[in-house]
């Protein structure tokens, strides 16, 4: 028996090349100031683990996959998931196992989810909101070393960056994506929440990853599919009862969900206003569009 499975989910997109990368302020995490003090050398996940399990005496099961062949069940102590341009620290399975001795009834171990990318954006659009993008941080827990995010639905991870005693895992299930009426979901809150009710879910700021965003990325196209899957998943966690009361109450209800629209307090040129709006008014009926089809269970549009 290994004492860590981890999979890593092939790309779709184009890979990093780079074999290690600091992250500092020339990437993208507007909390970062100061180069020299917040550097930290992170690598591209699939051989960093390889590594790292060889050079901590890990016994580790590592495997490139694709998101439908994530096992349902594994013999190991700690299941990993990972995308291939997932990017972790160089040591980031000594932090797993620390966090599993401290934690022996945990059921999933989750932390911060940064989006990193060392190339701009041509579209001045994308570049304002690409921060946000894939981005998983809960603020009031920035600075804890670990702590319970148990039935706050809002705040459930990734799954991507997500580490799960195989105990719990298997007995929730195993890992599927969400499938909407378009397209599979990476992210499947439903998992998450069988995971919630038989185990601890802990956050901590020392598991930290990060998603890096290849230029081949940059496209309206793939943040409108990102917000989809967002409205999706809140659709789904969503009491249809209680969905006329709360548009009664106010209308504008969907818009004030646990998503922000733009990054940024900058006022717009006001010769990119009019494509400002539009590029806006596509991601809110992307996520409309997802929240409203999770209603109904059907293709809408």
């Amino acid at each position: 028996m290994h004492q860590i499975d981890a999979f890593v989910v092939k790309s779709e997109y184009k890979t990093i090349k780079e074999n290690s990368v600091f992250l500092g302020s020339e990437y993208i995490n507007p909390k970062i100031k100061d180069r020299q003090a917040n550097d930290t050398l992170y690598h591209p996940c699939f051989e960093s683990l390889k590594n790292q399990a060889d050079g901590f005496e890990i016994s580790a099961n590592i495997e490139l996959v694709s998101l439908d062949e994530i096992p349902k069940s594994t013999d190991s102590f700690l299941t990993i998931i990972l995308h291939q341009n997932s990017l972790i620290p160089e040591d980031y399975l000594p932090r797993i196992m620390a966090m599993n001795n401290l934690h022996r009834s945990c059921a999933c171990f989750c932390g911060p989810v940064y989006t990193r990318s060392k190339s701009h954006p041509r579209d001045w659009f994308i570049s304002r909101i690409l921060k946000g993008y894939k981005n998983y941080e809960i603020d009031s827990f920035s600075t804890s070393i670990s702590c319970k995010i148990n039935t706050e639905v809002s705040n459930y991870p990734p799954i991507f960056g997500s580490v799960f005693s195989s105990r719990y895992y298997n007995d929730a299930g195993g890992y599927e994506p969400l499938s909407s009426p378009r397209y599979d979901i990476e992210n499947n809150t439903l998992f998450f929440k069988k995971v919630d009710t038989i185990g601890d879910i802990i956050y901590s700021s020392k598991l930290d990853t990060s998603y890096f965003v290849t230029a081949e990325e940059f496209e309206i196209e793939n943040f409108s599919k990102y917000y989809y899957s967002l409205g999706y998943q809140e659709g789904i966690m969503t009491d249809n009862e209680k969905i006329f009361d709360r548009f009664a109450e106010n209308y504008n209800w969907l818009e004030f969900q646990n998503i922000e629209w733009c990054d940024s307090n900058e006022e717009v040129d006001v010769t990119q206003k009019f494509s400002y709006a539009r590029q806006i008014a596509i991601l809110k009926c992307a996520y409309q569009l997802g929240f409203f089809e999770a209603i109904t269970g059907e293709k809408i549009v």
